[in-house]
């Protein structure tokens, strides 16, 4: 289920980026203060083990709710592998 010709497989050698946490959040509640956006459909691709890519979602979402008050929509997807705490947090 990994195709090697995938430009995305973890097969490729190929720098990986990913958004730091209160990154993530500040660049959501920027776009969502110009009226950019109005929900959140947070993913990831499954970087290290899935409970600890669904670890860091979990705190993207605390940072929007607690820290900037959003109350608005947000869909999360739990990645597969996660430990049961990590989909009970999710919740």
């Amino acid at each position: 289920m990994d195709c090697a010709f995938c430009p995305n497989s973890h097969w490729v050698p190929r720098k990986r980026y990913a958004f730091k946490v209160d990154e993530l959040a500040r660049a959501f509640m920027e776009l969502h203060s110009r009226h950019t956006v109005d929900g959140l459909f947070l993913s990831s691709g499954v970087a290290g083990s899935g409970s600890k890519t669904t670890e860091r979602l979990v705190k993207v979402v605390e940072i929007i709710r607690q820290k900037y008050g959003f109350k608005g929509y947000i869909h999360m997807k739990v990645m597969p592998g996660t430990e049961y705490q990590y989909v009970e947090l999710t919740g």
